[in-house]
């Protein structure tokens, strides 16, 4: 685990670490330190939680994973940018979560809605 070793969190069970970082009790600072647990589960809760701040949501957003991305687009708290840094994909839940998203401008949802039309009617038999 990345977690700082003077933390607390490091005794907690995996378990434990995903409903703090799914709580929205939870301190920015611990919700950072949880987005560098080792556990893609702990850091999908961290993706998940709406008090999540947009530079953590921006971190996690490097990682090369369709799901997580996912979670971040459907975060209300993530940022028209990093919407728009995320919809260069095929990826169609990550697509109709930017097309639906409050923070993406009418161009983005419109884009992301009509990418998702085209992959779709692509895919029919």
């Amino acid at each position: 685990m990345h977690l700082k070793s003077n933390s607390a969190l490091w005794t907690l069970t995996e378990e434990e670490r995903i409903k703090v970082a799914e709580s929205t009790h939870t301190s920015v600072n611990t919700l950072e330190e949880l987005a560098h647990d080792d556990s893609l589960y702990v850091r999908y809760s961290v993706a998940e939680n709406s008090k999540t701040p947009p530079e953590i949501l921006f971190e996690l957003a490097k990682e090369d994973n369709d799901l997580m991305k996912h979670l971040i687009a459907q975060n209300k708290n993530c940022p028209a940018k990093l919407l728009e840094d995320i919809s260069h994909t095929t990826d169609i839940d990550i697509l109709e979560a930017i097309s639906i998203h409050p923070s993406a401008s009418a161009n983005l949802a419109h884009i992301c809605a009509e990418r998702l039309r085209k992959i779709i009617r692509t895919k029919r038999y």
